[in-house]
């Protein structure tokens, strides 16, 4: 039977509705190349899992666990510059801040990775990596991403969603097919990350092309540093938000590397990937939401409405997955990081908890620094340090480990919603 023309009308006026919401169609667009950068990425980590075996997949994995933990700087810069630029975009002052912004990253990043090569046998000894080469390109690595993160940072903050995606698309493509040439030509986990720092160049180049001229500006205008003293300041509590957030779902990962021997540390390493796309899935409702709160909240505009279809965006992304992780695991591992690692299906269904625990808390959170209620970072802060002591102390079984991480993130998920309720709205 025909659908009534009526009923028909009435469906594409909500369908066009839809489309024109901002918040929903910046969503659609960060949604939709998330998914295609996931996909790369996964690509990448499975055809890693096979090519080098878990031994070298866990000095793989455990080094790009080192560069998340060096990103802590430039995503807590990143976030203060996003709020920046949503709420003040049109203020010429601010254009002159973001210029001084870039040359800060450059120099910093060059003087910090001369740090990181000074600790490269250090490093090199805790995670039992022969190849220190392999470390170096991790640090290389990090000087082109933290540029290349503050022109995503304004991309974001210009509401830019399909331009800064397809720069990240471009950077993960590189690092797919070059780390598969690499590694086939013997390179092993040097030639993976050779692959990664090859992209993070090509992304700081897309980045910077997709600003464009949005940072032109009067050389002899007046330079106001009220700017840049409001984005330290509001940088410092983000910063510890960013360490602990980093930390929640690295520092395990990193412990039992040093804990466990290389082949159960491997596969460690294989399902906290596997788990963590929860938290990427996640992600692009984050990243639409924080700028649009925030310029929302500096309009005195109400935000409520964006915060509840976030949330709900958030909820039905971790519940498809975990069906998915505890109806069909082994198949899940099969076709994704191969057969190697089937000795540890039982826990991906339990990483999958603990990572969408975490990107609830991660939603929470940003809602309350887009409206600069800061004080909130003293949760996952504590959150963090008491998973790194409690796996220290305990962590006789991959089992005890993924479950101490659990319970941290319940009594965080559990403690931010008492204290969001507690607040005005």
């Amino acid at each position: 039977r025909p659908i009534p023309e009526r009923i028909l009308g009435s469906m594409r006026e909500r369908i066009r509705l839809l489309a024109l919401n901002k918040f929903f169609s910046s969503s659609v667009i960060m949604i939709i190349g998330t998914n295609v950068v996931n996909v790369f990425n996964y690509i990448y980590h499975f055809l890693m899992g096979r090519m080098l075996g878990p031994s070298s997949y866990g000095e793989l994995a455990s080094l790009i666990s080192i560069v998340g933990l060096l990103f802590i700087i430039p995503s807590s810069f990143g976030l203060a510059i996003t709020r920046m630029v949503a709420t003040e975009a049109k203020d010429k002052h601010v254009k002159r801040a973001l210029n001084k912004i870039i040359y800060l990253a450059i120099i910093f990043s060059f003087c910090f990775s001369l740090i990181f090569f000074a600790t490269v046998p250090v490093i090199s000894n805790y995670l039992k990596i022969s190849n220190i080469w392999s470390v170096v390109f991790a640090g290389l690595f990090f000087t082109f991403s933290m540029v290349g993160f503050v022109y995503k940072s304004i991309l974001q903050g210009l509401f830019r969603f399909s331009r800064f995606i397809s720069s990240t698309i471009g950077e993960t493509a590189v690092k797919l097919f070059l780390g598969v040439f690499l590694v086939n030509l013997g390179y092993g986990s040097f030639g993976a990350l050779g692959a990664i720092f090859v992209g993070a160049a090509l992304g700081l180049f897309l980045a910077k092309y997709w600003v464009g001229d949005f940072l032109k500006v009067d050389k002899e205008e007046n330079f106001n540093r009220k700017y840049l003293k409001e984005l330290f300041l509001f940088s410092v509590p983000v910063t510890i938000y960013t360490i602990a957030q980093t930390s929640l779902f690295s520092a395990d990962l990193i412990l039992v590397k040093h804990f466990f021997p290389n082949f159960e540390a491997g596969l460690y390493a294989a399902l906290s990937s596997l788990g963590k796309i929860i938290l990427f899935g996640a992600g692009p409702v984050v990243f639409v939401m924080f700028p649009m709160i925030s310029q929302k909240y500096s309009n005195k505009e109400k935000y409520s409405k964006i915060f509840l279809l976030s949330l709900g965006f958030t909820i039905l992304v971790c519940l498809s997955l975990l069906a998915l992780f505890y109806f069909v695991p082994s198949y899940v591992i099969r076709y994704s990081v191969g057969s190697s690692y089937l000795g540890a299906a039982g826990i991906l269904f339990l990483f999958g908890v603990f990572m969408s625990l975490i990107s609830i808390s991660n939603l929470l959170i940003n809602l309350q620094l887009a409206i600069k209620r800061t004080k909130v970072v003293i949760f996952p802060s504590l959150a963090a340090i008491a998973q790194i002591i409690f796996i220290n102390y305990y962590h006789s079984s991959m089992q005890e480990v993924i479950f101490i991480s659990i319970s941290i993130s319940s009594v965080l998920l559990a403690t931010l919603i008492i204290y969001s309720l507690s607040k005005k709205w």
